[in-house]
């Protein structure tokens, strides 16, 4: 068995690269040169051989990518504005796709149309952009920068869906919902005032938990989320006597933490929090926990940048309540995108944009920690990969 990746870089490229589990080693097999700095890379839920890029600049493009699995080989079939400039993540459901642009502060929302054998593709524009505005007290807060797109349905409320948008300029994170005439908006917002400054760059949902990543601040907070339904609900007892403002917010915080325990004072630049991951739990108890896992970068130690391992609940009350279980060095520099894959999600890929290549870890101590066990070396500080984020597909 082994796996092929996409890769996403900060060159003008998209890179395939092998990992197999026998041998426990990584290889480089092909690349395409797609234009410039195509820095995240999603696909289909339905149909994996449909894959979108991002090209990161001042006219942002959104390619549209066939593959196939059989050869591995992959060729842009589509090629249409994102919306905005520099788009730097995509969300892709069953029949449409989102783009966050950094630098425009706008997502692009798109309709996918597939002819009825599926042989012919095309993205349209499903409306205008969103457009965001705003600034915050940070340098690099000088403007609305989406950073993400994610997908929610609420596990407690039946047929809710929205979409979330965590924006590193504003402090701000958006909660985009389709109204009666099928049009997306942006209908409420979760607000940092606790850390003015932190830039929401990530986040994920699990269990009705929003957990975000703050990457100037280098935390991590965590919130119940509260739907539009249930806000509703409680502003109907507003002249209640017993009635609690608090219950009637979209968010309740319950906890946030640092991402790394002792931060590096002579860093320069300075360090970042990146990527953030929740695991899975493994239905055979190989891992009957879920953490979260947040890439930090521009650590300027020889051991290179940390992933570190956080717990999400107080093993005492069962109440959400973050904390650090582990930092485990990579020896990459500038860690930016990771992802898990294989049975279990038992393995995690990451590179290095500025060095170190791409490496492969095995979760071990029932998830805690991660042990290093391939590693694909950089071609060369500037001259190489430079990856950001990766596609997993199994190749038997």
């Amino acid at each position: 068995m082994s796996y092929r990746f996409l890769v996403a870089s900060y060159t003008d490229a998209i890179y395939t690269i092998e990992f197999d589990i026998a041998t426990k080693s990584l290889k480089a097999t092909q690349k395409l040169t797609v234009g410039f700095h195509p820095s995240w890379i999603s696909r289909h839920p339905s149909d994996p051989s449909l894959v979108f890029t991002g090209l990161e600049q001042e006219d942002g493009r959104l390619l549209t990518l066939k593959y196939a699995n059989d050869s591995g080989k992959l060729e842009v079939i589509g090629d249409v504005s994102s919306g905005g400039s520099s788009p730097c993540h995509i969300l892709v459901t069953e029949d449409q796709l989102f783009v966050a642009n950094y630098s425009s502060g706008t997502v692009g929302i798109f309709d996918i149309q597939k002819d009825s054998k599926g042989s012919s593709v095309a993205v349209k524009p499903s409306q205008a952009p969103l457009q965001f505005t705003g600034t915050g007290p940070h340098p690099r807060q000088d403007g609305s920068h989406p950073h993400q797109v994610v997908l929610y349905e609420s596990a407690r409320i039946p047929n809710h869906r929205e979409v979330l948008v965590p924006d590193l300029g504003t402090d701000l994170v958006y909660r985009i919902t389709k109204n009666d005439k099928g049009i997306w908006e942006k209908t409420d917002e979760f607000t940092f005032e606790f850390d003015r400054g932190g830039g929401p760059r990530h986040l994920v949902v699990q269990d009705d938990k929003l957990y975000t990543l703050l990457e100037l601040s280098n935390h991590m907070t965590a919130h119940e989320i509260a739907s539009p339904q249930e806000i509703a609900e409680a502003l109907k007892h507003k002249d209640e006597e017993d009635y609690d403002d608090e219950d009637a917010k979209a968010y309740h915080l319950r906890s946030s933490y640092p991402t790394f325990l002792t931060p590096h004072p002579k860093a320069d630049p300075p360090q970042l929090a990146a990527e953030l991951l929740s695991s899975v739990v493994d239905p055979d108890d190989t891992f009957p926990y879920s953490y979260l896992y947040v890439s930090n970068r521009n650590n300027p130690l020889p051991e290179g940048d940390i992933i570190t391992v956080m717990n999400i609940v107080s093993p005492a009350s069962l109440v959400t309540s973050l904390s650090i279980i582990e930092e485990r060095p990579t020896g990459l520099k500038h860690l930016r995108g990771m992802i898990f894959f294989g049975p279990g999600e038992k393995y995690l890929i990451a590179g290095g944009q500025d060095g170190g290549g791409v490496k492969v870890f095995e979760k071990i101590r029932l998830g805690k920690d991660l042990k290093e066990i391939a590693h694909l070396p950089a071609e060369g500080e500037e001259g190489g990969m430079r990856p950001t984020g990766f596609l997993c597909y199994e190749s038997k």
